[in-house]
């Protein structure tokens, strides 16, 4: 199927540049009642069509006049979805009604609609043109009403975890693995016996771990690497079969665990792993942290962050009043500790909330270090007052302007950008802004 379409692909193209001077929009096309421009390659006898809800299995190649966009085959070669109502006029889906199984059919789409509406990009790619065509080229091998569609994705399932159980008990013979599972369904192969405890909820769990498939293809790996995982016992982390096997360990021990996908990655998969198939884990726990001790370390972290916390709150404080010193600062702060110094009065609107105000502005930190400006983009920055658009320091100091007013905001990290900081602006910075209220709206 994969060379049917691309031969029809190659076949149009030459088609559509032979005839590209004649006067019919799309040269061998047919325009439906529906206003579909489409072409039948092949009709088969059934006469059945799709209904929203159906769902279809197709075989579907996109591109443009001279670009293959998509190949189902480089997927999974079959597509197979629900009809939903279309998107826009013409679109696959009204095409897809036009067709039954065993139809092969290609229809034409300006890219536009694909791309802005189907898709829902917000713009064009670079490679499309506004207005050029788009072609579908689709082969429908099926329609299934949703009963029927969910009646065989249930015997697909059951026949992927028959197959699952086969894999999983060859692998077992190939290997030789002598061990009963347990009642979940882990096999748990230990390789080296610990010394130390069993994990505990809450404990940390220091590890070496290894993730393949049955058939050896390798996930993850961090063995002879040094860099260690540190799990929490009993959190969400991985499969329930991992942590069920990880609960198993004493501490210093190595053990294999075997997954199935009932206790793994279930029957749709996960992590780009197909749903059912078995993992085989090989585990060694390295270290063990009981929970209280975790807990204390947490505790002793919290504090020590704390304190510096404090001290960088401390610093901040004593930089802004040595800076409100060196700059004979007289006037009081607002209410809030902020700082409006007014240089210029406008005589222009007040801004209020709900204004749309336009600001040029310059930022400094509290060291007198230029950090940006808008005056060298020449555009002033526009916001709407009272939105939480820009930092509080900025919603009380521009509140106090006129249109046309200047004047310095000495914002304190509270009122700015606090704990966490932004950019290259740390935690805990007051600023330094050099405002002018150009416009109100």
């Amino acid at each position: 199927m994969h060379t049917y379409l691309r031969k029809y692909f190659v076949l149009l193209i030459g088609f559509l540049l032979m005839y590209s001077c004649t006067d019919s929009k799309y040269p061998g096309y047919s325009l439906s009642d529906g206003g579909i421009y489409y072409k039948v390659y092949e009709k088969s006898n059934d006469t059945a069509t799709a209904n929203i809800s159906d769902y279809v299995t197709i075989r579907m190649n996109y591109g443009l006049s001279d670009t293959m966009l998509f190949e189902s085959t480089s997927l999974d070669d079959k597509l197979r979805f629900p009809m939903i109502e279309p998107t826009f006029d013409g679109d696959l889906y009204e095409a897809l009604k036009l067709m039954s199984p065993g139809d092969s059919m290609s229809f034409v789409v300006v890219a536009d609609s694909f791309f802005l509406k189907t898709s829902l990009m917000p713009q064009l790619p670079d490679y499309v043109t506004a207005g050029e065509p788009l072609y579908y080229y689709i082969k429908l091998l099926q329609i299934q009403t949703n009963d029927e569609y969910q009646l065989s994705l249930k015997e697909e399932q059951n026949a992927n975890y028959k197959q699952e159980i086969a894999d999983l008990l060859k692998y077992i013979r190939q290997n030789k693995i002598e061990v009963a599972p347990n009642k979940s369904g882990l096999y748990f192969i230990e390789q080296k016996t610990g010394y130390g405890p069993k994990p505990d909820t809450g404990d940390m769990c220091k590890i070496s771990l290894s993730v393949s498939e049955l058939n050896g293809q390798q996930l993850f790996s961090n063995f002879n690497t040094g860099n260690f995982l540190s799990i929490e016992y009993g959190s969400d982390f991985d499969t329930r079969g991992f942590m069920e096997g990880l609960g198993l360990l004493k501490e210093g021990g190595k053990a294999k665990f075997l997954v199935p996908s009932r206790i793994g990655v279930g029957s749709y998969g996960m992590q780009g792993v197909d749903g059912f198939t078995t993992l085989s884990y090989e585990v060694e726990l390295v270290e063990l942290t009981p929970y209280a001790t975790v807990l204390k370390q947490q505790k002793a972290e919290e504090e020590k962050q704390n304190a510096s916390r404090e001290k960088i709150k401390e610093e901040e404080r004593v930089k802004l009043n040595n800076y409100i010193k060196q700059n004979k600062i007289n006037k009081k702060p607002l209410s809030s500790g902020m700082y409006y110094l007014e240089s210029e009065k406008g005589s222009g609107k007040q801004a209020m909330h709900g204004n749309t105000v336009q600001v040029h502005y310059k930022l400094f930190n509290i060291d007198g270090e230029l950090l940006s400006s808008s005056y060298e983009s020449g555009s002033p920055f526009e916001f709407i007052l009272g939105t939480g658009a820009v930092i509080e320091g900025w919603e009380q100091g521009i509140k106090q302007m006129n249109e046309g007013s200047k004047a310095t905001l000495i914002i304190p990290s509270n009122l700015a950008y606090g704990k966490q900081g932004k950019g290259t602006i740390p935690a805990y910075s007051t600023l330094v802004f050099e405002v002018e209220l150009v416009l109100v709206k």
